[in-house]
């Protein structure tokens, strides 16, 4: 009888662990794509300071949201989201538009495939 209480205990901590994981992958992706269309908004007007601003905000959240996501998801896709950002940030220096917007959307693509894929349903299970 124990041992199934024990058992029932580990099986209630991993799936609790899986949900809160999903739960938090899902807002904070959701928190960061804002962020993006915030930026991505200010940069279609040319507002390069507006724009630096929310810049700086996406890049502290991610900052923020990176140390728990390593826990939860492949270190390659955090590597390549680092990888982008950087690219993002040498656009913005360059006040070069073009380049900034097509990095924002790989950015928000990257973010929410990473949702996706860690999300539960059937086609991430078989």
């Amino acid at each position: 009888m124990r041992s199934y209480m024990i058992i029932f205990v580990i099986l209630a901590i991993l799936i609790g662990g899986s949900v809160w994981g999903n739960r938090y992958i899902t807002t904070s992706t959701q928190k960061l794509v804002q962020t993006i269309e915030q930026v991505d908004e200010r940069l279609d007007n040319q507002d390069w300071d507006q724009a630096n601003v929310h810049l700086q905000l996406l890049k502290k959240d991610w900052v923020e949201t990176k140390d728990v996501w390593s826990v939860l998801v492949h270190h390659q896709e955090i590597d390549t989201i680092d990888i982008a950002i950087m690219r993002l940030t040498e656009y913005f220096q360059a006040n070069n538009s073009v380049l900034a917007a097509g990095e924002l959307a790989t950015l928000r693509l990257l973010y929410e495939h990473i949702a996706d894929t860690e999300s539960f349903n059937l086609k991430n299970i078989f």
